[in-house]
């Protein structure tokens, strides 16, 4: 997904990266799946802020009803930024030619002027600037002539928009989750030579389970408990990445190893709750999603799941790394899921 986000960026934006210079930028320290949308009140009024929230009110579909929408937009006039522009990871900010002087006066004038005038001439989406008021952080510029040329942009672009906003997330929410990078981390690099794969370790999480058969991260807070299992097969045949084999392959594991507290009991995923299932790409190798709801055998625990299975073809096998939450004091859990989803992000498959 790394190397996706690369190319997406580089074939769908221009770039300008201000992360670089020797301004001490402030720590970003936002919520997941929070974003700020800066533009002037003229902008906002004029249907941006409806065409906005329609854009991001798809709901997460792994989660029980009432399902919250998967991207919070925050709005936020460009002439009142203050301190609120460094508590975001990710923000967007749309200009048209009565709102860009302001926005020029306060950066390098002439660098931001060049790139205005790049996306008008390569007719891009937009460009994004790293690191423009905290670090990390990810700024996405859209900018159209007036106010109905960066609606109509914004509408005809959802799904690159969409797009941009969950791979920033992800990129983003790793650099955050570990500030001096995998390389450093210890386990990290054991766990690359030993498995040739590996998943660095969070100062939160503690290995619970450490075996050949199955990796157990777990982290334990006050209202949230966080799991993260990994697992390996050969490569046999493609039926390996169908839905009932991967959902299988699922329940057995965490049959033998996620057992309850009472006799019988254990974490399977739930009977009578539909998933999800899609077909991705994980560090450029495919991937299939399942997301779901996995509940307690025999006892009443519940809560939502995410499972990533991989084919490493280099190394003629099926990784799966899943991920799920368990809660039952918080009634929205989507901040944590992807909390959970950016530390999956981090696993890297093969050497």
């Amino acid at each position: 997904m790394r190397k996706f986000l690369f190319v997406i960026f580089c074939s769908l934006f221009a770039f300008c990266d201000k992360g670089n210079n020797k301004q001490i930028k402030l720590e970003s320290y936002a919520k997941y799946g929070d974003f700020f949308i800066l533009a002037d009140d003229r902008l906002i009024q004029h249907q941006m802020k409806e065409t906005f929230l329609n854009v991001f009110s798809a709901e997460e579909e792994n989660l029980l009803p009432p399902k919250p929408r998967k991207f919070l937009p925050r709005f936020l006039p460009l002439d009142q930024m203050g301190n609120f522009t460094r508590r975001y990871f990710n923000s967007i900010i749309l200009l048209d030619n009565k709102s860009k002087d302001y926005f020029l006066s306060l950066f390098d004038r002439q660098t931001v002027q060049n790139l205005l005038q790049k996306i008008n001439e390569k007719n891009a989406f937009g460009f994004v600037i790293n690191n423009l008021w905290a670090k990390p952080q990810k700024t996405l510029i859209i900018y159209a002539e007036n106010q109905n040329s960066l609606l109509e942009k914004i509408v005809k672009n959802q799904e690159k928009l969409i797009q941009y906003v969950e791979q920033a997330e992800l990129s983003v929410g790793e650099n955050k989750m570990f500030p001096l990078g995998k390389a450093r981390n210890s386990s990290f690099i054991k766990m690359k030579k030993s498995r040739k794969f590996a998943l660095p370790l969070h100062p939160y999480y503690r290995l619970a389970l450490n075996k050949k058969e199955m990796l157990w991260y777990r982290r334990n807070s006050k209202k949230m408990d966080y799991a993260i299992c990994i697992y390996e097969e050969p490569f046999a045949s493609e039926s390996q990445f169908e839905l009932n084999y991967i959902k299988k392959m699922r329940n057995q594991k965490t049959k033998k190893f996620l057992k309850g507290q009472l006799d019988n009991t254990y974490v399977e995923i739930d009977p009578e709750i539909d998933c999800s299932f899609t077909k991705e790409n994980f560090s450029g190798m495919p991937c299939y999603t399942l997301k779901g709801w996995w509940s307690m055998n025999n006892d009443f625990m519940a809560g939502p799941f995410v499972t990533r299975t991989i084919f490493d073809q280099k190394n003629k096998r099926v990784i799966t790394i899943d991920g799920h939450l368990y809660g039952p004091e918080v009634a929205n859990k989507i901040n944590h899921l992807r909390e959970l989803e950016v530390y999956i992000h981090t696993f890297e498959p093969s050497l």
